[in-house]
C-alpha cells in the first residue's frame, strides 16, 4: 500500500467517528460544550472577532441561526464527544458556492481529527449540500491550517491585505477555494 493511499486510509477512518450536531437543535448543555471550545484562547487567536463569547451572546448568535438557509453550523462530535464546530456560510444554491469555517479543541490536536474533518466537511459540501465550489479564508498567521487546506486541493487565490488588526499589528487573510471538479479527480 502507498504511503498515500494509507494515509487516505486513517483520515477515512477517523472520519467515521465524526459527527455533525445541528447546533439550533443541540440541548443547553452542549450548546455549552461548544461555546468553552470557541472560547479557548487559541482558537479565540486564530478567529475574525478573539473576545471572549458570553452565555447570552452565544445563545442570542444560535437562536439568529434558525431557519436560515444560507448558513449551516454544527458542533462536531469525535466518537461522540463534542470537539468543535464547523460552519457552511454563504451557501448560494443558484452559484452553488458556500464558504467554510472550522475549529477544533486544542484537545484534539495530533490525532488526526482536523484532517479527517476537512475530509468529512469538504464531502459534505459537495455530496449533500450540492455547492460546486467551496470557499475558505484564513489568517495569515495560521499557515498550519493554510497549508492542511492546500493538502487536500484548496488553491490559494487570493489575499485581503492588511485584512485583521490583532494588537495593533495588521495582517492578512489568505483566500482559498476548492471546485467539486478539483476534489473529485483527487
Amino acid at each position: 500500500m502507498t504511503d498515500t493511499s494509507e494515509r487516505t486510509r486513517r483520515i477515512e477512518a477517523t472520519a467515521q467517528k465524526i459527527e455533525f450536531s445541528d447546533i439550533t437543535k443541540i440541548d443547553e448543555k452542549d450548546a455549552l460544550q461548544v461555546l468553552a471550545i470557541r472560547n479557548e484562547a487559541p482558537i479565540r487567536n486564530n478567529m475574525y472577532t478573539n473576545h471572549e463569547i458570553s452565555r447570552d451572546e452565544h445563545f442570542n448568535w444560535i437562536d439568529r441561526l434558525r431557519g436560515r438557509e444560507d448558513i449551516k453550523f454544527f458542533a462536531v462530535r469525535f466518537d461522540g464527544e463534542i470537539v468543535g464546530g464547523v460552519s457552511l456560510s454563504g451557501i448560494n444554491t443558484v452559484h452553488k458556492r458556500a464558504d467554510w469555517a472550522f475549529y477544533l479543541s486544542e484537545t484534539t490536536h495530533g490525532r488526526g481529527i482536523g484532517a479527517a474533518l476537512e475530509y468529512k466537511v469538504v464531502s459534505l459540501a459537495f455530496d449533500q449540500f450540492k455547492i460546486e465550489k467551496l470557499n475558505c479564508e484564513v489568517i495569515s498567521f495560521n499557515d498550519r491550517v493554510v497549508k492542511l487546506h492546500e493538502k487536500f486541493g484548496f488553491r490559494i487565490e487570493g489575499v485581503r491585505r492588511e485584512h485583521v488588526i490583532r494588537d495593533g499589528q495588521k495582517f492578512d487573510a489568505i483566500l482559498l477555494g476548492i471546485t467539486k471538479q478539483e476534489w473529485t479527480a483527487r
